[in-house]
């Protein structure tokens, strides 16, 4: 009786025995383990980003004037657009965005959330989130991939690409940077030079 006891509480008597329990003890000792860990990866880089500022949607545009923001005048200048269709970035009569080459319409606060919601990409101006839209530079208008934003390689000549000015890669010299043409972030202003 009490060798019987035993073979059941072994592991080989579960895994030959009952093998659809097994490997849903498994799965779910799996699960529960990656899910600890996410909260605490996510608690740990929560508070890196709310003391980064990055969650704020300030931090995605330049502002043009130092006063309280009113939700219908919208967010300020927003970065990879030109100047032209600023005016188009403001919140409708109801708090939405249209979005500027389709027929969709999204609630403002998802403008510039690094999720691409509207299917011409226009939502996402500032961020690398939607993979046919472009960024605009501020000097100069010249216009690049948004799949360059915030990549760590200042592909605007004025950095305005690199808003976040995170070294992404391992830094090289100024003479090496120059030598071969592109510069890493913090990116400085080479416009003019």
């Amino acid at each position: 009786m009490i060798l019987r006891r035993c073979r059941r509480c072994s592991l080989r008597f579960w895994c030959y025995r009952r093998p659809l329990v097994s490997v849903v003890c498994l799965a779910t000792i799996i699960v529960s383990v990656q899910i600890l860990l996410m909260s605490i990866l996510n608690s740990d880089s929560k508070d890196s980003i709310v003391h980064q500022g990055r969650n704020n949607k300030v931090a995605k545009v330049a502002l043009i004037k130092a006063k309280p923001k009113i939700p219908s005048e919208g967010l300020g200048r927003i970065l990879g657009v030109v100047d032209e269709l600023q005016d188009k970035y403001l919140p409708d009569d109801d708090g939405n965005f249209k979005c500027l080459f389709s027929t969709q319409t999204i609630a403002f606060d998802r403008l510039n959330d690094d999720y691409c919601d509207c299917t011409d990409g226009t939502d996402e101006p500032s961020t690398s989130a939607c993979v046919h839209a472009y960024f605009v530079c501020s000097s100069g208008g010249t216009r690049i991939p948004s799949s360059r934003v915030n990549d760590g390689v200042c592909d605007c000549c004025d950095g305005s690409d690199e808003y976040r000015r995170e070294s992404v890669i391992r830094p090289i010299d100024d003479q090496m940077q120059e030598k071969i043409g592109h510069h890493i972030s913090p990116c400085k202003n080479t416009c003019n030079s």
